[in-house]
């Protein structure tokens, strides 16, 4: 994503659905991608990035949030490991 550090910060990545989905059968539910902030290098922020059309429902948003935290709280060291790679992988392209 070319305009992700003017919308973001130029310390951050996103890592978008297209690079998760070789990982799906590992990470569970994949959300539309994630954000690494890494603006405060001592404290790093995860966010999981996820794009609703407007006619869905409270209840569809809800359920996906929930299925992303159970998904990704049981894969954490996964998507430690994951996200590591793409970074190696993209600095050395």
């Amino acid at each position: 994503m070319e305009i992700a550090p003017d919308l973001f910060g130029e310390h951050s990545f996103v890592f978008p659905k297209s690079k998760l989905t070789s990982r799906k059968a590992e990470l569970g539910s994949i959300s539309d991608g994630f954000l690494l902030d890494l603006s405060d290098p001592d404290n790093p922020i995860l966010y999981v990035l996820e794009v609703e059309l407007r006619s869905h429902g409270l209840e569809h948003i809800a359920t996906q949030v929930l299925k992303f935290a159970i998904s990704y709280k049981e894969s954490k060291s996964k998507l430690n490991v994951f996200f590591k790679e793409i970074i190696r992988v993209d600095a050395n392209s």
